[in-house]
């Protein structure tokens, strides 16, 4: 029996040995299963589904495309024991038509661990090619076993890697999954070399992505997945568009040639002179969206000597890109457009007949200026008003190369007459039409808050002519409008127009019925010719003054030579002059505090031609002084609401103080004062209380009934330091509380007074649960004044309120009551005004200084000398001149040069609007161009191995099989072998039956 329990332990022993074996040989398995390499056979596809928004460039709209992805990896190569090449393929195409979208396609190849699947080498098939060192730790994709930690995974959207943090664990696909996160946020990509050919040098692109992936971490695989990506583009800071329009700096000299018949004003003949020269210089400045030109004709005879009767200087505003007149008082073109011209009808201004003149379209020439085609434009005017007084005959003929605009050669020829009395108005109305611009400075105060204000306008006088009144045209009709602008134009002040007739020889006004629309006497404008009949200077002239409505005598005090001409100056002078109150409130856009006045001051200087009568230089200082009332009378005719601002166990008080006054007596006024107490919502906090009583101006001390001073002041007098303390009261409700002001202290500007009551109240005021209930507060009041120390103003002031009861030593209620905003401006504002009126000094509040131009008093002397020459032959039947002038030569060769050069510049327009049309589209989308989302789709597609739900049971099967081969196998076999072994153990241990003794 013994022998058998041995036989039996050694074969137990056996058995349990070799279901620890064999528990062990299946955990092993597992274990190196999990740690298993990159399949080498691999090759499988993989599905994702989403959706992308592309810029379409074409139309700046989004075209959005739903599409599947499809990601082909296969292991191409084993390159060692250790290492594989793998190549990946992803490829998409639109749901429903299939089409291929090739934005999503990629193709890459890696070389990888085959274990850790560190990345070691990878390129694509666009020259891309990048190596990485086991130092880097650059994952291809996510390893296993994975670890809780961020990684470096591999990024085909930026060709390198991006950190995957870890999130966390979640469940996805039935397994618990470890998620990690990575995101680039305005990662800069190389453009291709499409892009880059097609857009600006320097244009760029960046890419901001986020992924999520949910991995599997016994396996690493990755059961869920999903990628946003938005794709920016941005161009360089692109140069403006240059406009189709004169340039800026407009710098154009061209050079005439031809013959001159003239009226020699020295030898009163005329001569005749052959191989004249002209040259005309244009010289553009930019003004807002204008171009100023200053155009300069120099004619010259054939030795070389200026012409100055034909030689000329004007100034004109014309808009740059079509040639157009801007400034006021000319229209139609200055130039041909510069964009080009077309076979129609042009018009032009000229300033020798005042108004426009028609470029007529009259055919072209192919062969004159080849190979360059010419447009013909023809200007005739037959005998027509011609500057001031005379009339003209002009024959132009303009070749214009028709895509440009350029003048390719002129040929003009012009007659002149003077047929008409020189010495008056003259019969061509539009001659007397003018726009005269005065620079102006002008100053304001603001009379109570003090601030100084210069600016610096444009006084704009606007004259026209409608007519004359009779046959005789003895009267002219005159509209004057007037008006003040900023530098750049705009308005300041709106215009203000007035009618009136005006004597066509002496420039006195003439009352026309019918027409004029305001009073005025004396004279317009000086008269042709400032001289009386016996040849002597007229010694005074009554010009209208428009600030004050009325005409003043304006004497002669001086002859002068004024830029070379002789001439005399005539002052207009005012000094202190009332003006009403109507006027004074448009002046300074508020109304006059009662007793103040505005009084105004002037003085005008004019200088006019002794010859013409022009004016050519005018001198104006304008003053406007606010005179204070006196001290008494502004307290005579009080108007004031001070308020202050507090609060009640959480809810907001107003308190609302409205003074009025009135005159009583020499020095008395009487004082009446409302008050109110009110909460948020209208309701009364305290009712609402009256009070009147006289009070001593000068003082501020409360009077009584027979107006005898009583101890009581109202307010702070004018040098309130002067007195120690100040008893006051303040009524609350319908009771009275006095108390005195004492001084706490002062600075050099303001002194501070505190005043104290102390009062019992009904309980009800401050509760309304004790109203009727005759409970009684004690309530301190306290209030404080900061006042200043030459005016007695209070410049501040705020009341405490604490509210008491016999049953504690803290007070109930505390009511803390601020000045508002507007009282405190207030506050300021009034004692500017008193300080004012105790000063009694007057405030000069509009100041302006009027001067002509320098410019245009350089044109009105050069007018009235051309106007002095034109005299000379007024009324004569012969043609004062007579000119035929055509481009010369070498201008005529620069201009067809200049037509090459320009046509050049055009052609390299194209690509530039092209450029800012596609950055303005880009900045109004952001700079987004393109927007992708996929992930990972939910099923199975074409059997390709993409799902959420295939891999999540891949995983779990993968989880299951290592959980039962790995652990579930292992312990029973493991639990197996100790009961074999401990069976065994018995039987080695049991003891054999002892045999019965013999007997």
């Amino acid at each position: 029996m013994a022998k058998m329990n041995m036989v039996l332990g050694v074969v137990f022993i056996a058995l349990g040995l070799i279901a620890a074996s064999a528990g062990a040989f299946f955990m092993n398995e597992v274990s190196k299963a999990q740690k298993a390499p990159f399949p080498e056979d691999f090759d499988e596809h993989f599905t994702y589904g989403g959706y992308m928004e592309k810029l379409n460039l074409s139309n700046g709209q989004s075209d959005r495309v739903n599409f599947t992805v499809d990601r082909h990896i296969m292991v191409e190569e084993v390159l060692s024991s250790d290492r594989l090449l793998i190549d990946e393929r992803i490829s998409g195409k639109t749901n429903g038509s299939g089409l291929a979208i090739p934005d999503l396609d990629k193709h890459h190849r890696y070389t990888v661990d085959g274990h850790e699947l560190i990345l070691y080498h990878v390129e694509n098939f666009q020259g891309y090619d990048k190596t990485y060192t086991a130092e880097d730790e650059v994952q291809w994709i996510f390893p296993h076993p994975l670890e809780k930690k961020d990684a470096k995974v591999w990024n085909m959207n930026i060709l390198t890697y991006s950190e995957a943090h870890y999130m966390g664990e979640e469940e996805r696909g039935g397994v618990n999954c470890y998620v990690f996160r990575g995101e680039e946020i305005n990662y800069s990509i190389p453009l291709t070399p499409e892009q880059a050919a097609g857009l600006p040098p320097n244009s760029s692109m960046t890419l901001s992505l986020w992924e999520k992936a949910w991995v599997h971490p016994m396996t690493g695989t990755i059961v869920d997945f999903a990628k946003e990506i938005r794709q920016y583009l941005f161009l360089p800071v692109l140069p403006p568009i240059p406009p189709v329009k004169y340039p800026d700096d407009l710098n154009s000299t061209t050079s005439f040639s031809g013959s001159l018949r003239m009226f020699d004003q020295a030898a009163y003949s005329f001569m005749e002179l052959e191989n004249i020269t002209a040259v005309r210089n244009l010289l553009g400045s930019p003004y807002g969206g204008s171009l100023n030109i200053t155009e300069t004709i120099d004619v010259f005879d054939p030795l070389g000597f200026r012409i100055d009767l034909l030689s000329s200087h004007i100034d004109v505003e014309i808009d740059p890109v079509t040639g157009m007149h801007k400034g006021v008082g000319r229209t139609g073109h200055y130039l041909f457009p510069i964009t080009g011209v077309e076979p129609i009808n042009y018009t032009f201004w000229d300033d020798g007949f005042g108004k426009e003149v028609t470029a007529a379209y009259t055919g072209m020439d192919t062969t004159a200026y080849s190979p360059h085609t010419a447009y013909i434009y023809d200007v005739n005017v037959e005998v027509e008003p011609y500057m001031p007084g005379g009339t003209a005959t002009l024959n132009m003929r303009y070749y214009v190369e028709p895509a440009t605009g350029i003048v390719l050669d002129v040929k003009k020829s012009i007659t002149n007459w003077r047929e008409q009395d020189a010495r008056r108005l003259p019969l061509d109305t539009t001659q007397i039409d003018k726009t005269m611009h005065f620079n102006t400075r002008l100053t304001t105060v603001t009379p109570f808050t003090g601030p100084t204000e210069t600016i610096d306008l444009i006084a704009v006088q606007m004259i026209n002519c409608s007519g004359y009144t009779d046959e005789s045209s003895s009267t002219a009709k005159i509209t004057e409008t007037t008006w003040m602008e900023y530098p750049n134009g705009t308005v300041y002040s709106p215009p203000v127009g007035s009618r009136f007739g005006v004597d066509a020889y002496t420039m006195e006004y003439v009352n026309v019925d019918g027409w004029s629309n305001v009073p005025r006497t004396g004279y317009f404008t000086f008269p042709v010719g400032i001289a009386n009949e016996e040849g002597e200077l007229m010694d005074n002239f009554t010009l209208y003054n428009s600030d004050l409505g009325i005409s003043l005598p304006a004497p002669l005090t001086g002859e002068v030579i004024f830029l070379g001409r002789d001439a005399a100056t005539y002052r207009m002078a005012a000094n202190n002059v009332t003006i009403p109150p109507e006027a004074a409130e448009s002046l300074i856009g508020m109304p006059l505090q009662p007793g103040v006045v505005m009084k105004y001051s002037c003085e005008f200087v004019y200088t006019v031609d002794l010859n013409t009568g022009s004016l050519l230089d005018l001198q104006r200082s304008i003053s406007n002084t606010i005179y204070p009332p006196t001290y008494r009378e502004i307290y005579y005719d009080l108007d004031s609401t001070s308020v202050l601002k507090g609060s009640l166990g959480g809810d907001n008080l107003t308190m609302t103080n409205h003074v009025t006054s009135s005159y009583l007596a020499d020095g008395i006024a009487m004082i009446d004062v409302e008050s109110a107490v009110e909460y948020d919502d209208g309701s009364d906090f305290l009712p609402p209380s009256m009070s009147s009583f006289p009070i001593d101006v000068d003082t501020h001390r409360i009077l009584n009934e027979t107006l005898e001073p009583t101890g009581t002041y109202w307010n702070f007098p004018p040098n309130p330091m002067s007195v120690p303390a100040y008893p006051m009261m303040m009524k609350m409700s319908e009771q009275m509380l006095f108390g005195i002001a004492n001084m706490t202290s002062y600075t050099d500007d303001a002194v501070k007074y505190l005043w104290e009551n102390m009062t019992i109240m009904d309980a009800g005021l401050f509760n309304p649960a004790f109203i009727g209930m005759n409970l009684s507060v004690h309530v301190i009041t306290t209030q404080r004044w900061m006042v200043d120390r030459t005016t007695g103003s209070i410049l501040d002031t705020n009341i405490t309120m604490n509210v008491y009861t016999n049953l504690s030593l803290d007070p109930i209620y505390v009511i803390e009551m601020y000045s508002d905003t507007q009282t405190l401006m207030g506050f300021q504002m009034a004692n500017v005004f008193i300080g004012w009126a105790i000063g009694q000094q007057g405030i000069e509040i509009i100041s302006a200084e009027v001067s002509m131009p320098p410019e245009d008093s350089a044109m009105a002397t050069a007018k009235a000398a051309a106007l002095s020459n034109a005299l000379l032959v007024a009324d004569g039947i012969e043609p004062a001149l007579e000119l035929d002038l055509e481009f010369d030569e070498e201008t005529v060769a620069g201009q067809m040069a200049l037509v090459v050069g320009t046509k050049e510049n055009l052609a390299l327009l194209g690509k530039l609007k092209a450029a800012h049309g596609l950055d303005q589209l880009l900045r109004s989308k952001d700079n987004e161009i393109a927007y992708v989302y996929y992930k990972q789709v939910p099923e199975d597609i074409d059997d390709n191995k993409g799902s959420v739900k295939y891999w999540g049971d891949f995983a779990k099967d993968k989880e299951e099989s290592a959980k039962l081969y790995g652990q579930t196998i292992p312990l029973l076999l493991y639990a197996l072998a100790v009961i074999l072994v401990i069976a065994a153990i018995s039987f080695f241990l049991m003891k054999p039956k002892e045999e019965g003794l013999e007997e």
